[in-house]
């Protein structure tokens, strides 16, 4: 633990990043159990922090941990982190936005909800997989951000595919590549 080295909130914040690199490392390389514990511990560490941490990085976390969690199949608990991460984030940008602003918790509310499509597209729940991408879509083009409109896309392409929509899916998968 490096929050004694480094003296409280700012040791704090230091672990926190270094947990999140790491874990993300690990979930790159497959190691979905290591990588867990250190989104888990990281989230702890947000939470008991004496500065409140910006409510976008706990969403980030959360959501990470959803995507984890929903990869080792705990789709359930996954789900509940990554929707956990849409409703904090789009309760800190009702509140008027903190830590980084408005556009963080948007782009936070965005990925969570990219994310969702992708976890209900999963488990072939493809009615509430289209109501994320509904959200996703509003978030995404209030943020005007080309990478994120590409995720979103690609996942409705596979839902629209899924689903027969073949000609939605062509369009969907057009416009990604566009």
């Amino acid at each position: 633990d490096l929050a004694p080295e480094l003296g409280g909130a700012r040791g704090t914040r230091v672990m926190v990043e270094a947990l999140l690199g790491r874990a993300g490392a690990l979930f790159a390389r497959g190691q979905l159990e290591p990588a867990q514990a250190d989104l888990d511990r990281a989230l702890e560490l947000m939470r008991g922090a004496a500065r409140p941490i910006e409510p976008e990085r706990e969403a980030g976390v959360l959501r990470r941990l959803g995507e984890v969690m929903a990869t080792r199949g705990d789709y359930p608990g996954g789900i509940e982190r990554i929707e956990q991460a849409y409703r904090l984030a789009a309760a800190a940008r009702s509140r008027g936005g903190a830590g980084g602003g408005a556009g963080a918790l948007l782009e936070e509310q965005a990925r969570a909800a990219i994310t969702l499509v992708f976890q209900h597209f999963q488990r072939s729940d493809f009615a509430l997989a289209l109501g994320w991408g509904r959200r996703a879509r509003r978030a995404v083009q209030r943020l005007d951000r080309q990478d994120l409109l590409g995720y979103l896309l690609n996942n409705l392409g596979l839902v629209y595919w899924a689903t027969g929509r073949l000609a939605e899916a062509a369009r969907a998968f057009s416009r990604r590549l566009a």
